[in-house]
C-alpha cells in the first residue's frame, strides 16, 4: 500500500483530521542538557547507543509504576511497575477505598508476574497483574511491592457499568519526547489539575525520543508521578518507539514490558501491543500503530490492521467511537521532508 494510499484509507474510515503544530518555541528550551539537545538533532539509534546511565537505577522499592486500561475497566485494572533484578515476587494489596485511618474493608493480596529485563547494561525486573471482578465506579486503593519494601498507597476509580452513558472525559497527550523533565512535566501535570477525574490519559506516542535509551523513559515515568498511578493510560506507538538498527522496524524493547495492554488486536506479532481497543462508559477507545502502516515490510501487515479495524468499527456497539494513532491523516509537512 502506498503512502497516499494508506492516507486514503484512514480518511475513509475515520472521516477525522488532526493538525497540532508546535511553533514559536526555542529548541534550546526543549532539551535538558547539550548533550540532549545533540541527540534530538540524530535519528532515533535505538540500542546502538548503550545505556550507561545509573540515574534511574532500579532498586528493590517499586518505580515506575503506572495503570493500563483493560478491555473493560469497569471491572479490571492492570497495574505495572519495575524494581531490580534481584527482587523476588512481587504482590499487589488492594481494598475499595474508605476515609478511616485504617482500612475498613478486607485488603486483599495476589501475586503478580515478574520478567527479568536485561538490556545492555540494564539490568532491572517488570511486574504486572492485572485485578478482575472489581465493582463498577468505585474507588480503590492499592499499592505494590513485598515485605519491607512497598510503594506508597496510590488510589484509582473504575470506570461505570459498561455500556453505561454516563458523563466521561479524558487527557489528551502527544509527543512528550525532548525536553520531557522541564518542559512536558509541567503538560502533564497542569492537564491533570485542569481534569483530575479523568477517566484516562491517551498518549499518542512520540512518548520517548530515543525508543530504547532508559534514561528517557526515567524522565517519562518520574514526570508523570503519581498520575501514571492513579489514571489508567491509553498508550499509542509512534516513530520514535521504534528502531531501526538493521534497517527495519522494531518496537522499543521497552514497550511490552512496561505496558501490558489489551490483547484483543490484530493477529500479527508486529502490531501486539499496539492495536487493541477498551470499552469506557459507552465509548469505544481505538488504538491504531500507524507506524505499521508507514514502514510495514508486508502487505499482510496492513491487510491484518485495516480488516481488523473494520471488524472493531463494525461490530461497536457503543454510541461513540474514538480512535487515536499517532500520525495525522493531513500533515502540515511539505512533500520530501523527512519526519525526524
Amino acid at each position: 500500500m502506498k503512502p497516499i494510499a494508506r492516507r486514503s484509507f484512514l480518511i475513509n474510515t475515520l472521516k477525522i483530521g488532526a493538525v497540532l503544530p508546535l511553533t514559536g518555541i526555542p529548541f534550546s528550551l526543549l532539551a535538558d542538557s547539550p548533550e540532549e539537545t545533540k541527540s534530538a538533532r540524530q535519528e532515533n539509534k535505538g540500542s546502538k547507543e548503550e545505556n550507561i546511565s545509573n540515574k534511574y537505577k532500579a532498586t528493590a522499592t517499586p518505580d515506575r509504576l503506572i495503570l493500563t486500561l483493560t478491555e473493560d475497566p469497569s471491572t479490571s485494572m492492570t497495574i505495572n511497575w519495575r524494581t531490580a533484578d534481584t527482587a523476588g515476587e512481587n504482590f499487589v494489596e488492594y481494598t475499595v477505598a474508605d476515609a478511616h485511618p485504617v482500612f475498613v474493608n478486607k485488603v486483599q493480596q495476589e501475586k503478580a508476574v515478574g520478567r527479568n529485563f536485561h538490556f545492555e547494561s540494564i539490568m532491572a525486573k517488570n511486574h504486572s497483574i492485572t485485578l478482575k471482578g472489581l465493582l463498577p465506579a468505585t474507588v480503590y486503593s492499592y499499592r505494590v511491592g513485598a515485605e519491607n519494601d512497598w510503594s506508597e498507597w496510590m488510589q484509582f476509580r473504575t470506570a461505570e457499568k459498561s455500556g453505561a452513558q454516563a458523563k466521561i472525559s479524558f487527557i489528551y497527550l502527544g509527543d512528550a519526547q525532548v525536553g520531557i523533565r522541564p518542559l512536558w512535566s509541567r503538560v502533564i501535570r497542569k492537564a491533570y489539575a485542569a481534569n483530575p477525574d479523568a477517566s484516562l490519559v491517551i498518549h499518542a506516542g512520540d512518548l520517548v525520543n530515543r525508543a530504547n535509551k532508559d534514561e528517557e523513559w526515567g524522565d517519562w515515568f518520574a514526570a508523570g508521578s503519581f498520575i501514571h498511578s492513579t489514571i489508567p493510560a491509553l498508550v499509542t506507538p509512534g516513530n520514535h518507539e521504534y528502531t531501526h538498527e538493521d534497517g527495519k522496524p522494531h518496537l522499543s524493547v521497552y514497550w511490552k514490558e512496561q505496558f501490558q495492554l489489551p490483547a484483543n488486536g490484530p493477529a500479527n506479532p508486529l502490531l501486539a501491543g499496539s492495536c487493541y481497543y477498551a470499552d469506557i462508559q459507552g465509548v469505544r477507545f481505538i488504538s491504531l500503530n500507524t507506524q505499521m502502516l508507514e514502514e510495514a515490510q508486508t502487505q499482510d501487515c496492513i491487510t491484518h490492521q485495516v480488516e481488523w479495524l473494520h471488524q472493531v468499527l463494525k461490530s461497536n456497539p457503543r454510541g461513540w467511537t474514538c480512535v487515536t494513532m499517532h500520525h495525522p491523516v493531513f500533515s502540515t509537512k511539505g512533500v520530501g521532508i523527512t519526519s525526524r
